[in-house]
């Protein structure tokens, strides 16, 4: 499926030219280590990296993955960090990151999970969106009280865009944290029966009025 959500010059010169070329020496360098036979430690602390740039180019894909303009005050803020490269990103907000194993895309934008169960699989809390692709899944939420054990890239931005930052890779982040099993490739959006369900509200354009509320036994449009 495709559709026209951002104009030429944000998709060629800023994420195109600028911030993906970033962002993909990243994903190569974790590729190579991903693939290669050498012994991996639980941890990578990976240097020589703009880190500004790399969540810029996260962030301008979050912003691109809706089919029409928001004006709320969660995107204007994103807006706002994205097009102005000296800013630092909005302090109430964090860009968790953790290592994703699996073949899948997913793209959700916008949504509140919520266990409803007693099973103790953590989701972060919040109004959320998330981008799953391999090597690394990204989670953009409000500051949220648990961040269930991941990395926040927003803590290493500065306000130099150019600055080179050492960030810090959880290579056993492709499991839960309290439970050492493998996450669901749809955590922390898996609405289904399993422990590791979750039931979520995802919000309308403005957030007040129509909504989907979805548990694992239902889906239903309020």
């Amino acid at each position: 499926m495709k559709f026209r959500s951002i104009c030429n010059d944000c998709n060629n010169r800023l994420l195109g030219s600028k911030y993906d070329k970033e962002y993909k020496k990243l994903v190569d360098l974790l590729y190579n280590l991903y693939t290669s036979k050498t012994k991996l430690e639980p941890y990578v602390d990976i240097e020589g990296l703009q880190v500004n740039k790399i969540a810029r180019a996260i962030v301008g894909h979050f912003l691109a993955s809706k089919s029409s303009f928001s004006n709320n005050l969660f995107e204007k803020k994103l807006r706002d960090y994205f097009l102005d490269e000296t800013k630092l990103p909005p302090k109430e907000m964090s860009l968790l990151y953790y290592v994703y194993i699996y073949n899948t895309i997913i793209i959700m934008r916008d949504f509140i999970p919520k266990k409803m169960d007693n099973h103790q699989y953590k989701i972060p809390s919040g109004f959320m969106s998330c981008i799953n692709s391999f090597p690394l899944a990204f989670i953009l939420v409000d500051k949220p009280d648990d961040k269930c054990g991941l990395y926040d890239l927003f803590d290493y931005c500065t306000n130099n865009i150019d600055e080179t930052i050492k960030i810090r890779i959880d290579l056993l982040s492709y499991l839960y944290t309290d439970k050492k099993t493998l996450r669901d490739p749809y955590w922390p959006c898996s609405v289904n029966d399993s422990e590791t369900g979750t039931d979520m509200i995802l919000l309308s354009e403005d957030s007040q009025t129509d909504s989907i509320f979805s548990t694992k036994r239902n889906f239903s449009i309020k």
